[in-house]
């Protein structure tokens, strides 16, 4: 249950971008990264890669079907993996300068660019690759009823595997949980109980 409600985010985003058949990169491999991973999978996408600079974040996108791609040059990692071409579709779950540029150079012309993640609050674009390219670029934020449903039907048809994203701990400690996600990129979420 804890999962359902960023899993219809992600449901969310590939709903509006990913087509059967598509390639699809993934930048950030976080829990919305690996959970964009799945909702690409489940929507027919041939490929579905990731990036991130935590391997055990790749670990998780490699648990919902992901290609990890080396964080030392991604760049280079999907375009040998794709002959040149690029991805149909890049999801940017980190949405920093870097990444934004990590998707217009791995996209395809006429490609498409959904960002959701919120690494910063104003980012600089190349408006001559998403011109010269063709590039769509679209943000995304929540989701919708139908995205909801279909989260659901996923959690209850036991296709995400969360092993090891959950910590649980007492409500008392609330406050060091949240202390430890800051600091740590090895936890991933955590479920706090009275």
């Amino acid at each position: 249950a804890t999962l359902t409600e960023p899993l219809a985010s992600a449901v969310h985003v590939t709903a509006r971008s990913v087509r059967e058949d598509d390639d699809v990169l993934v930048i950030g491999a976080g829990p919305i990264g690996a959970l964009v991973v799945r909702a690409a999978v489940d929507r027919g996408a041939r490929r579905v890669f990731a990036t991130d600079p935590v391997p055990a974040r790749l670990e998780l996108a490699r648990a919902q079907g992901a290609i990890p791609v080396p964080d030392a040059d991604p760049v280079e990692g999907v375009l040998t993996a794709t002959e040149g071409r690029g991805v149909d579709v890049v999801v940017d779950a980190a949405g920093f300068d870097a990444t934004w540029a990590l998707g217009l150079r791995v996209v395809r012309p006429g490609g498409r660019i959904e960002v959701l993640g919120l690494g910063s609050p104003t980012a600089t674009v190349d408006a001559y690759a998403v011109i010269g390219k063709e590039v769509a670029i679209t943000g995304s934020f929540a989701w919708t009823e139908e995205d909801f449903d279909r989260a659901l039907v996923l959690v209850a048809a036991g296709a995400i595997d969360a092993t090891g994203w959950f910590t649980t701990l007492p409500l008392a400690e609330g406050q060091r949980a949240f202390e430890e996600l800051v600091d740590t990129t090895e936890r991933f979420k955590v479920v706090l109980v009275p």
